[in-house]
């Protein structure tokens, strides 16, 4: 991530997904995108989705339990 951030010459969009559960988990990810000076949009998913990797239901309920929901204010 950190070489295809820098190495940037144009209009490039990164995106990150399902991967950041909790805003300790995403933060990383706000900070780079600061550092090299991009636009941050943060997007919750808020209804159910099919599981399409075939994740347990029960790994399932313990992602939607861990779950936070912050915005772009949090990480300032």
């Amino acid at each position: 991530c950190n070489q295809t951030l820098s190495s940037r010459t144009s209009s490039v969009y990164v995106i990150v997904s399902n991967t950041s559960l909790t805003r300790k988990e995403a933060k990383p990810y706000v900070d780079l995108a600061k550092i090299y000076d991009y636009s941050i949009e943060i997007h919750h998913m808020t209804n159910q989705y099919q599981n399409v990797h075939g994740v347990p239901d029960w790994k399932m309920e313990e992602m939607r339990k861990k779950h936070q929901i912050y915005t772009l204010e949090d990480f300032s």
